[in-house]
């Protein structure tokens, strides 16, 4: 998934993958219901949960994340 040195960048991607996979798995909901909580097609959320992401732009995950957890807040440390 992550490679020797990750960027910072890749390591903010992967760890957006992983708030997707707990949100699943915290409202118990199967892949097909999540994309239609993110009004995707299930593909893109496979790709999302399996961290084949290389398509997606970071604003995207972004979004799509905040279409499930609104009260999302980035902050830069």
């Amino acid at each position: 998934l992550l490679g020797d040195k990750p960027t910072p960048l890749e390591i903010l991607r992967w760890e957006i993958c992983q708030r997707f996979l707990v949100y699943k798995q915290e409202q118990e909901i199967t892949q097909r219901e999540l994309a239609t909580r993110l009004e995707v097609d299930e593909a893109k959320v496979s790709k999302i949960l399996h961290h084949r992401i290389e398509k997606f732009s970071t604003d995207r995950l972004i979004n799509l994340y905040c279409k499930i957890r609104p009260e999302t807040r980035l902050c830069v440390a």
